[in-house]
């Protein structure tokens, strides 16, 4: 149900949705991921932080997690935390042997150390 709000632009809808979906299975790593993905889109940057370092907790081999923790930190100008988590982002795509992943961390990591 979520996935259809959140295809129908419903934002607002389908984070309710994956709250209600969290309440009844607490380590839902989907859940846990969607909620962050929703906050993420739209720029609601601390929620999206919070959601991240959960999903982590529960999944710490989530590369799409630790790099949109690094966006989220991005976003409220915490770089140095956001190149930590890009940097585990990277190990990690580096790890599943995803070059393309690889050269995305690697392209924000550049910017950041402008």
């Amino acid at each position: 149900m979520g996935e259809v709000l959140k295809s129908q632009n419903d934002l607002h809808g389908a984070l309710e949705v994956y709250r209600r979906a969290l309440f009844v299975q607490p380590n839902s790593v989907e859940a846990q991921a969607a909620i962050g993905d929703v906050l993420l889109t739209q720029r609601n940057f601390m929620p999206a932080i919070t959601a991240y370092r959960r999903l982590i907790e529960l999944s710490p081999e989530d590369v799409q997690a630790y790099y949109n923790l690094g966006m989220a930190l991005r976003g409220q100008e915490r770089n140095q935390e956001a190149v930590a988590a890009f940097e585990q982002a990277l190990v990690l795509f580096r790890q599943q042997g995803k070059s393309e992943g690889v050269q995305k961390v690697e392209a924000v990591l550049r910017e950041l150390h402008k």
